[in-house]
């Protein structure tokens, strides 16, 4: 066990700023260590951490000694199939002795977790245990990994660097989101190869094991962001009994302007983000601008908060977190949705017989769906689910002659077994071909809709129209879709269609010929028409 339990601080020193790194003496090792140059100027304070294996401690000799703040093991997930919570058998009693001695506490919990709502779990065991006790300095998740033959479940699960850094983040959401600090305890390997140091120390502490005089030297060199540095297991603390784990806590304010108080750490986790409307695909990473307000105040993008992107390019729901940093802490994540590209181009043809419904190919989907509307009032009907992506046609057989036909398709993606889809490209089409009139034996009146319209004009009976096409309803009536001339004037609306009315080839004067007679006393003209159908 690398972390013994409590971190304590004391012998402050501060560096001032210079160009070589600068060092200090540890007064538990005796032994002296260089900082790195990100810690030039700051103040450092003199730690160590304790848990159940150093039994009982005589706090107030801690704390003469020079013990300024401690981070108390909590607690542990068992390693056995139960992986049952357990609290550390001397938590109670060394939170409630080193609080009283006037150090200041923290406190940290052993994981094995191996998914996220495991890590949610034990963040809120902490957050119920520590309730009862004034603590002001960081609650940590302790991320260890053994390849000894009686390895952790985390290491048995043989998780990926995403999986395990997802876990230690859902931690730290949970204790900032109830008001602590959370920090990150591993060591500097795992910090390089199974966790995202790096991008993990934007949002919250760093707690970093290496032994070594240097972090940056040595094995596995470390040199991102962190706040703590575990330099030694075998220090030495009067009222503590054997060695002890030995820390240096950087911090740019004085210790009692670092602390943090639960209730005043400013989580991001309960902000307001703008609405992200949906976006369409467009074969590129989609990164929408997103704002952030915490208690109505617009934080600053890259100084409060920083923003990523996940799941972004392909259609389905696209990912932004939200980091808090600087004076933030938690993290916040917005979804969106990047729908599958809407059909650009859609039309048809027709006969009596049949429809060919055509579309232009689209990339970056799955699939198209097809519907029909046959009735006026009716609903559209799936009649077809295209998978073959070289499909962008479908000949519809399945029509009445003269009768209208609404069609509209959409493109789809998957997001997991659920579809995505686009918007709706629309058409209508006439099972036609050629011009057709309709002739009524009574008087009727042209209607703006086939039902509850209003009188557009009357057309005299034996009068014929150009047909449009043939509205069906659903209830069996079926209406002339119809365009009537009169005069200068076209009007185009709705007739019920009853036994009246013929249907017919339309006539169209074709050509003129003139035959002219002519003696002393007169002409004679002559017209004679000729006729054709189509």
């Amino acid at each position: 066990m690398i972390l013994a339990g409590v971190l304590c601080v004391s012998s402050l020193v501060t560096l001032e700023k210079a160009d070589a790194t600068s060092t200090s003496k540890s007064i538990f090792t005796g032994k002296t260590y260089t900082h790195q140059t990100m810690f030039d100027g700051m103040k450092i304070y003199n730690g160590v951490d304790v848990s159940k294996w150093q039994a009982s401690i005589d706090w107030k000799k801690a704390k003469k000694a020079g013990v300024d703040f401690a981070f108390i093991r909590l607690g542990y997930r068992g390693n056995s199939s139960s992986a049952a919570l357990v609290e550390d058998n001397y938590f109670d009693t060394n939170m409630t002795n080193a609080i009283a001695a006037g150090v200041a506490c923290g406190a940290y919990f052993y994981t094995e977790a191996i998914n996220t709502t495991e890590a949610v779990a034990e963040a809120n065991f902490c957050v119920q245990q520590l309730k009862s006790y004034k603590v002001t300095m960081p609650v940590a998740i302790d991320f260890e990994r053994y390849s000894s033959s009686d390895a952790g479940r985390n290491i048995k699960a043989g998780l990926t660097t995403k999986q395990y850094t997802a876990i230690v983040s859902a931690f730290c959401d949970v204790i900032s989101a109830n008001g602590y600090t959370p920090a990150i305890y591993a060591n500097s390997s795992d910090l390089q190869t199974y966790l995202d140091g790096k991008g993990l120390a934007e949002s919250y502490h760093i707690w970093l094991a290496k032994y070594n005089t240097c972090s940056s030297t040595g094995s596995a060199p470390y040199s991102n962001k962190y706040s703590f540095w575990q330099y030694s297991s075998t220090g030495t603390v009067n009222g503590i009994s054997g060695g002890v784990d030995c820390n240096f806590f950087y911090s740019s304010t004085d210790l009692s302007e670092a602390l943090v108080k639960p209730g005043s750490a400013k989580s991001i986790a309960g902000g307001t983000v703008s609405t992200i409307k949906d976006k369409a695909y467009t074969g590129s990473a989609i990164k929408p601008s997103v704002t952030l307000k915490v208690g109505g105040v617009k934080l600053k993008k890259g100084t409060d908060y920083k923003v990523s992107y996940s799941n972004n390019t392909n259609s389905g729901i696209a990912k932004i977190t939200l980091k808090g940093k600087g004076d933030y802490t938690g993290k916040k994540v917005v979804k969106f949705k990047i729908l599958p590209t809407k059909v650009s181009k859609f039309w048809a043809t027709a006969n009596n017989k049949k429809i060919n419904v055509k579309w232009k190919k689209v990339a970056g989907i799955v699939g198209y769906e097809l519907y029909k509307k046959s009735q006026y009032n009716g609903k559209f009907v799936l009649v077809k689910d295209i998978t073959d992506l070289s499909t962008v046609k479908y000949s519809d057989t399945t029509i009445t002659k003269f009768n209208n036909y609404r069609y509209r398709i959409r493109t789809y993606a998957m997001n997991g077994k659920k579809k995505m889809y686009s918007k709706y490209r629309k058409l209508e089409k006439v099972a036609l071909k050629g011009d057709r009139v309709a002739k009524s034996t009574k008087k009727v009146v042209l209607m703006t809709k086939p039902v509850k319209g209003t009188k557009v004009v009357t057309i005299k009976k034996n009068t014929a129209v150009d047909l449009l096409g043939i509205e069906t309803y659903k209830n069996g009536k079926q209406y002339i879709w119809a365009s009537y001339t009169k005069g200068k004037k076209t009007y185009t609306g709705y007739v019920l269609k009853d036994k009246t009315f013929k249907i017919s080839k339309k006539v169209v004067a074709t050509a003129n010929e003139e035959t002219k007679t002519t003696d002393s006393k007169k002409t004679t003209t002559t017209t004679t028409t000729t006729v054709t159908t189509k």
